[in-house]
């Protein structure tokens, strides 16, 4: 009877060990898979990042020509006004 109990008792334990064992398998498993999805994130971060990068660089550079076009644009437009200044006086000394 003894022994019996002793079995049983042996079948329990090694079907607890064989459970814990699936569990830290499994665990395990989970870790793994977390760490690849955090590694994925990562280098979406990176490339979000770069992107963000070469869309600052890109402003910067639309704001840059956007601020030289107006300044061709104020130069244009005193131009204008002293061409209309020279053709009222041409015309004043002309009649």
């Amino acid at each position: 009877m003894c022994g019996t109990v002793l079995e049983e008792e042996k079948l329990g334990l090694q079907k607890e060990v064989s459970d814990l064992r699936g569990s830290v398998s499994e665990v395990e498993t989970a870790r793994l898979e977390a760490r690849r999805h955090w590694q994925e994130l990562r280098r979406n971060l990176k490339s979000v990042e770069n992107e963000r990068n070469l869309l600052t660089d890109k402003v910067n550079e639309l704001q840059l020509n956007l601020a030289q076009a107006g300044d061709k644009l104020e130069d244009f437009r005193k131009e204008n006004f002293f061409m209309k200044q020279k053709v009222a006086l041409f015309s004043a000394c002309s009649q």
